[in-house]
């Protein structure tokens, strides 16, 4: 009996943990579609899409650091607007993408660039991509074990 429930249990946070990541998929590829010209077959636009849409450092794009429930400025702006069961509905990932995408990247500088500009000039929207890299407070390897498997999703 002990395994059967230790086996459920396992089922159950495997299917958990990919619909969580799943909805990342969605909004990922939503912002790729909005964002990313495919057409522009410039050497800094491969770059950008390399880094920004294929490569690991992709989830910078909303998150910093190694864990994914830490957000960066303008991946907090999604944070209660858009939940997992909101990753069909591509009318309201598009529309909140428009409308973050029209915030200045610092909110009390109105000088600042918006997101929208900063994703024009090929640059992460929530800062520069070293410092997104960097571990946030409270990062440690002893729980990335399910960030890790999620990855290889986003």
């Amino acid at each position: 009996m002990r395994r059967l429930d230790s086996t459920l249990l396992a089922v159950l946070l495997v299917v958990l943990g990919a619909q969580s990541s799943m909805a990342h998929v969605q909004f990922q590829k939503q912002w790729v579609e909005m964002y990313i010209d495919k057409d522009d077959k410039s050497p800094e636009n491969k770059a950008y899409i390399k880094l920004v849409a294929k490569g690991k450092d992709r989830c910078l794009v909303c998150h910093q650091g190694k864990k994914r429930h830490n957000y960066n400025p303008y991946g907090q702006h999604f944070v209660g607007n858009l939940t997992e069961d909101d990753k069909k509905d591509n009318e309201k990932i598009a529309e909140w993408l428009t409308k973050v995408g029209k915030m200045h990247s610092d909110p009390d500088d109105e000088s600042s660039p918006t997101y929208n500009e900063r994703i024009a000039d090929r640059k992460f929207p929530g800062g520069e991509v070293e410092e997104l890299r960097k571990p946030v407070e409270g990062d440690d390897d002893a729980d990335d074990a399910d960030d890790e498997e999620d990855d290889d999703d986003e």
